[in-house]
């Protein structure tokens, strides 16, 4: 019970326990349960309040042993409901997948490659961890269609600020916009799992199984002083993250995913596509003017239960 509950703590803070620094943080993880955490120089404590409250302190590295131990994006109640609105790879389970053999189609969107990892993947190979599409995912008129659905949607529900954590997104997730989604998945299978497979294929063990289990789209709004401008560093908690732009560079100033590792904001325009290991320390560089708009999905490796806390392992000081 105590693994499981520094587990659920740790990955809505999307951060290891360790990482946390000296202070108090209120938030709710899984189930309904809600949290108080409370850092000092070497222990944490972890007060939960659900029936009643209950509190539990453990040593700093302590806890961050266990929590490395019991990440498993599988785990995540949230994302074994999400993936089933999400396509497979191949699209329907007699359809061949991916193959570490193939080679990219020529019809799909080449890409360039930066910071390669220090060392190698499970075929004993280097590979790098941030991918850039070099022409378009999604056309222009797509990526305005995409917008378009969800501000009229906004209009009923409003924009979510509230579905990941202490690393908040003004976003609607796609399963509330019915016409993007059946889109989407259309080009889940014709394009995205294809350029995934062949951006990643040496650094998870199997590429079929590459699976989106969120996606969201995200709205930076400069125009207004509620709207949100940026997203503060962090890790995300499942294996792969990508982001496609939806909208013109030229209707917003500053923006892009900055990287620790690089200490660099790259910038993507409309329609293509950035993806990169989930671990590494990155965040959404601030607008100054105007709006941005950006689909992000997160993705795990389905049938490996134990590769994201070794592949966050891997990633994480890159």
């Amino acid at each position: 019970r105590f693994c499981n509950l520094i587990y659920r703590v740790s990955v809505t803070m999307h951060s290891y326990i360790r990482e946390i620094p000296n202070g108090a943080f209120v938030g709710s993880v899984h189930f309904g349960c809600h949290y108080k955490l409370t850092s000092s120089s070497n222990q944490v404590a972890l007060t939960l309040n659900k029936a009643k409250e209950n509190t539990i302190f453990v040593h700093k590295d302590y806890a961050a042993r266990f929590s490395i131990l019991m990440v498993s994006e599988r785990q995540i109640p949230m994302y074994l409901e999400t993936m089933k609105h999400f396509q497979s790879y191949g699209g329907t389970e007699k359809t061949p997948g991916f193959l570490h053999t193939q080679s990219l189609s020529p019809n799909l969107p080449s890409f360039e490659s930066l910071v390669t990892c220090p060392s190698p993947g499970p075929f004993d190979c280097s590979f790098d961890l941030i991918h850039i599409t070099k022409e378009p995912v999604f056309s222009t008129a797509e990526c305005y269609l995409i917008i378009d659905e969800a501000e009229e949607i906004a209009k009923q529900q409003s924009w979510s600020t509230k579905r990941h954590g202490n690393y908040a997104t003004t976003d609607l997730p796609l399963t509330t916009m019915p016409k993007t989604l059946q889109r989407f998945n259309q080009k889940l299978v014709d394009t995205i799992y294809p350029v995934l497979g062949e951006q990643w294929r040496y650094a998870v063990p199997d590429v079929r199984q590459l699976r989106v289990v969120d996606g969201f789209v995200v709205k930076y709004d400069a125009s207004t002083e509620r709207g949100q401008k940026e997203l503060k560093p962090h890790r995300d908690g499942s294996v792969l993250s990508f982001n496609i732009a939806l909208n013109s560079k030229a209707e917003y100033e500053g923006g892009g995913t900055w990287f620790a590792g690089i200490n660099q904001s790259l910038s993507i325009d409309c329609g293509h596509m950035i993806s990169h290991a989930s671990g590494m320390l990155h965040g959404g560089h601030a607008i100054t003017s105007g709006k941005r708009y950006v689909l992000v999905c997160f993705v795990i490796l389905k049938q490996y239960q134990n590769f994201s806390p070794r592949f966050l392992q891997q990633v994480r000081n890159c």
